[in-house]
This record gives structure tokens, sequence and C-alpha cells, in this order.
């Protein structure tokens, strides 16, 4: 069973859509006519009409193909919205469209963000109307001017008014920019520029445009291409000198202590004891510990006073109490003194 679009009614129904959506304005009257005469060879769309035997032969001469585009024109009338005009400058549209992955990329993309993992379960026919549906709405969003337009890449060359205008285009086959000035703009800044036969004119182009002085002005300038790395900081190689010697590298500068910087203290410093005959400071936290050494000195001497007053078995008078309390610092020393003198 043959497919209905393949049909003459259904090609003239695809025929129909797609000039109104590719010309933008209403089917002229006399449209279908001229559809159905062109896609069974009558009337101006035969071949003895639109001589395409002589055109054939014309070219065959040269080795070369009949220019579609030039027959086209031929039969196009001088009414824009008549079927005629329109059938011509539809053909016309079809014949000099370059195919390109851009559109395909760009509905990929889309795909990919609306069949996410959390939404996985949904049918390929959804996914394909949602994406399409979103791509609409960002193109009429950036029509109206809501959104910014996406870039698109143009490969061309920038020249320079004047003779070095006129040797870059000989070699490039570039076209000088608007104006002839050598400025860019806004527009020409996000163009990407692939093989550039003479970066010099670049270069001078954007020093014209910052507002840089020119060489002429000042003697003292490095040449164009280091002040436009020095001016979009982009490391270059240092310009050799008659001295061998590399110059001295600045050093650098420690950051300045804060006040309120933390103190890092190590853990094993915590069990360094140092000695008491020690006068010298030392790396733990005896900043903290004030009275780390002092009390060990203490035991140590209320120690050898009990010891001594229980060997000789006089007990505690009352200067060596007083020592002892002296000495213990009211810190529950009393206990010891008591069970002493008992």
């Amino acid at each position: 069973m043959a497919d209905r679009n393949l049909t003459p009614a259904g090609l003239y129904k695809m025929a129909e859509r797609v000039c109104s959506r590719i010309l933008k304005e209403d089917i002229g009257p006399g449209f279908f006519t001229v559809f159905m005469d062109y896609l069974h060879k009558h009337d101006n769309y035969s071949a003895q009409w639109m001589s395409l035997d002589s055109r054939k032969e014309e070219v065959a001469e040269m080795g070369k193909e009949p220019d579609i585009i030039r027959i086209w024109e031929s039969i196009m009338t001088g009414e824009p919205m008549s079927g005629p005009h329109q059938l011509a400058r539809l053909a016309i549209y079809i014949q000099t469209a370059v195919a390109n992955s851009a559109g395909c990329k760009r509905l990929f993309s889309e795909l990919g963000l609306v069949h996410t993992k959390k939404r996985c379960r949904m049918a390929w026919e959804r996914v394909h109307k949602s994406s399409m549906v979103h791509m609409d709405i960002k193109q009429k969003h950036e029509e109206a001017g809501v959104t910014p337009k996406q870039r698109k890449r143009k490969f061309m060359e920038f020249t320079e008014a004047g003779s070095s205008s006129g040797e870059a285009a000989e070699q490039g086959g570039g076209s000088s920019t608007s104006g002839g000035s050598g400025s860019l703009d806004d527009g020409q800044r996000a163009i990407l520029v692939e093989e550039i036969s003479d970066f010099g004119v670049i270069s001078c182009a954007i020093v014209e445009d910052e507002g840089f002085p020119s060489i002429k002005e000042d003697d003292d300038l490095p040449t164009t291409l280091e002040l436009v790395a020095a001016r979009s900081r982009v490391p270059i190689a240092p310009a050799t000198s008659s001295s061998p010697t590399p110059p001295m590298a600045t050093p650098g500068v420690p950051p300045r202590q804060r006040a309120n910087a933390k103190v890092l203290i190590l853990l094993a410093s915590l069990f360094i004891y140092p000695a008491t005959d020690n006068p010298t400071p030392w790396e733990g936290v005896d900043l903290y510990w004030k009275g780390g050494l002092e009390m060990p000195r203490d035991e140590e001497s209320l120690h050898e006073t009990l010891t001594t007053a229980l060997m000789t078995g006089q007990g505690l008078n009352d200067s060596m109490d007083a020592e002892i309390r002296t000495e213990g610092g009211g810190r529950g020393d009393g206990a010891v003194v008591a069970k002493a003198d008992t």
C-alpha cells in the first residue's frame, strides 16, 4: 500500500506547509495549479519551456553542472504574492540550503535536558514534542528580544584599509571590515577567526579600537604584538637582550601575620617537661600552664619536710606547720598535716 503522503495531494500539502513556514506569508492564488503543473512537467515547467537541454549543452563544454538557481530565477514573475512566484522562491530556498548538523545537535542537547534520569520513563514521542516546544519558545523569545540571540560562527578575515588591505585580500581572499576603518564592532568580536594570513592586521585593528597609542606617537613603545599581548594579559616570551644573565627575581613578600591568628601546637610538645634548671624558654604550653613548674617543686619540698619529721620522731612544730601550710597554698594539704600529727 502506497504512502498517502507521497501522492500528489500529500506532496501539495507538504509543499504548502513548508512554503508558509519558510516564506512566512500566506499561500497566494494559483499555487495549487502551478504546483501540479510542475509535478507533471506541464506548461511553464516543462523541459522545453525552461530550456534545460540547451543549458546542459552550454555548461557541458566547460565540464560544469547547470546552474539551477538561474533557471528558476528566469521563470519568476513580478508578482510577489502569486503562486508561480512563491513556488520559484520555495525552489530557490531548497536549492540554496546548506546541509549542516547544527539544528540536529541543538535538538539532541534539548532531548538530553528533557529526558533525564528522573524522567527516563517518558515516551520518545513525548520527549520529542517537549523538545520541539522548548526550542520554539526559545526562538520566539530571541525574536522578541527577551533573551539574547545565539552567536553564530563565521569564518572570515579582517583586513585593514589601504595597501595592507589589498595584499591581505589577495593572499587570504578576505574582505575588508565595515567602513574600511579597521575597527571591530561588538558583532565582529564574537566571530571566530580561522586561518588568519596576517596577525599584524588584526592586532592593529584591536589597538585602534581600544584607543592604545600608536607606534608613531611614541618610539619607546614595544612592537604591536607585544603591546596587544601585554594589554590582554597573555604571557609571551621575553625579548632577547644582549646581556646573557637573566634578571634577578623579586622575592615574594610574606603575608602579614594577623593579631588573632591561630597558634598551632603539636601534640608531642604537650608532653615535653623541661628541666627546672633550664632558664631558656621551651616549646610547649608554658604560656598557659604557669604553675606546672612550681607545683612539683612545692610538692618535693613538702615531701622532704614530712619525711624528716616522721624519721626523727620530733613531730611538727609551729614553724614547720606554718611552712607546710604556706607551701601548700591552701590546696587541701591540711589533711596530710593532720595525718602526720596523728
